[in-house]
């Protein structure tokens, strides 16, 4: 697993902390990778992407053949309600309303066995697949014109993006907030040295690519190796 997180230079305006929460848990069987972006104009947007990671990760884990038997809305019904809970919890707790905790969130859930990966996106991450010859976009960015679904958007489940696909041809996953992928894109184009970086997984040489720009939002991104993954689980 590599990941990055780093602070954009919106917070040297307003003096917070990085909003991004990236998170990857695993059992015998199973491995989760979490990304959740919390919503800078909401002030407990960093600790509600924490939680939305926490229980995404931990729900996901304790329910995992479950949720490869769940048709695709149920998945999305499932996973926001428990994300919901935890929020609510927390806000209550603190005497905050729960539209302070917004972020967006995407994850993955790896049968370590049979090679299926679902994934799930709420808002404007990206996740992505390398391959040998090249890279693909597993869950595009939603649409954010009209303001960004997150966690606590009214009907947020119906907006998400949610799949089984098989990894057979995929060497390695990675979410990225938008505040990365729009760093490796020329508007819709991927740039091929970004392109030719993922495909050799060489993630010191992309950390460096993001650091040496400029980054106005935060820049996160979390990625897996699913072959590695697969050897050590039939091991």
């Amino acid at each position: 697993m590599n990941y990055m997180s780093e602070a954009g230079s919106f917070h040297d305006f307003d003096n917070t902390k990085n909003q991004d929460a990236v998170m990857c848990k695993k059992n015998r069987n199973y491995c989760v990778m979490v990304l959740a972006d919390g919503v800078s104009a909401c002030s407990k947007s960093g600790r509600g992407a924490s939680i939305a990671c926490d229980a995404v990760a931990e729900y996901l884990l304790r329910n995992s053949e479950r949720f490869f038997e769940m048709q695709q809305h149920e998945t999305s019904e499932h996973l926001i309600s428990h994300i919901l809970t935890k929020l609510k919890d927390e806000a209550a707790k603190n005497g905050f309303a729960l539209e302070e905790y917004s972020s967006t969130v995407a994850c993955i859930l790896y049968n370590r066995n049979t090679g299926k990966m679902l994934y799930f996106s709420l808002g404007d991450s990206m996740i992505m697949a390398t391959k040998a010859d090249g890279c693909s976009v597993v869950a595009m960015p939603g649409d954010s014109r009209n303001g960004c679904c997150v966690t606590t958007t009214n009907n947020a489940s119906l907006m998400a993006k949610v799949g089984v696909v098989d990894t057979e041809q995929i060497n390695s996953v990675m979410i990225c907030s938008d505040g990365a992928w729009h760093l490796m894109y020329n508007r819709n184009r991927m740039y091929q040295s970004v392109k030719q970086v993922l495909i050799e997984q060489d993630y010191a040489k992309l950390k460096e690519v993001l650091k040496n720009q400029e980054r106005f939002d935060d820049c996160s991104f979390i990625s897996v190796d699913l072959k590695k993954l697969q050897r050590r689980s039939i091991s």
